[in-house]
């Protein structure tokens, strides 16, 4: 069946008119951005079938160029407006908090940072915080292999110093999915809070995270994905 010889209130564009964007399904959401089917399949059928390819949003929200993309009725036009609309999304959830803010919880973080982090390389990132614990700023700091990279403190406690922070919190990622803090990363964590409170400055917390979830070393609290 074509999109206009549905009933008007079931037709994704006027159904979004009426009654809020909101309101649509992921499947309906997603015919909106195909627009058009095929002969043989309407968009909604279209959104149906590649959802179902992807298993869900988690699988769509991986998909990075048109030959991910293998569904009759959505050629590359289409398929480069789909992958525009889930890299919006995803900068969406790493744009900077703003100033002043104070700090977040696990979720938050999971949201906001997850996407800044690679399968394939370590990074490590420095938050900056004021005494009353609101967010000042936030660098990128070193990015490595799948293997790690190497830390100098004294340039981590020159970029605390410089953003007139006096807490931080580091986040890096470990490409294998693994939560499991490794013996470098604890023995990294302690000295850093060590030599970090001789200068007047305070690590809040090193958290370690993957697409699993997230794990902070100060408690050996788990934060899984599901937060």
């Amino acid at each position: 069946m074509r999109i206009c010889e549905m009933v008007t209130s079931e037709r994704p564009r006027e159904k979004a008119i009426a009654l809020g964007i909101e309101r649509l399904s992921e499947v309906e959401l997603l015919a909106l951005l195909i627009g058009s089917g095929t002969s043989g399949l309407n968009s909604l059928e279209c959104a149906s079938k590649l959802l179902y390819m992807k298993g869900g949003l988690p699988g769509l929200a991986k998909i990075k160029q048109p030959i991910d993309i293998k569904v009759e009725g959505i050629g590359r036009a289409r398929s480069l407006i789909i992958i525009a609309a889930i890299e919006l999304a995803n900068r969406l959830t790493t744009i900077p908090q703003e100033l002043g803010s104070p700090c977040w919880n696990p979720k938050d973080i999971f949201n906001r940072y997850r996407h800044r982090f690679s399968n394939t390389n370590e990074k490590l990132m420095i938050l900056y915080f004021s005494r009353q614990k609101e967010q000042l700023g936030e660098d990128d700091v070193y990015l490595g292999t799948s293997k790690g990279f190497a830390i100098d403190l004294r340039d981590i406690f020159a970029r605390v110093l410089r953003a007139n922070a006096y807490y931080f919190i580091l986040i890096h990622n470990h490409p294998s999915g693994s939560l499991n803090p490794s013996r470098d990363d604890v023995i990294t964590t302690s000295e850093v809070k060590s030599q970090a409170s001789t200068l007047g400055i305070h690590l809040l917390d090193h958290i370690i995270l993957t697409d699993k979830g997230l794990f902070f070393l100060f408690t050996k609290r788990l934060e899984r994905r599901q937060i």
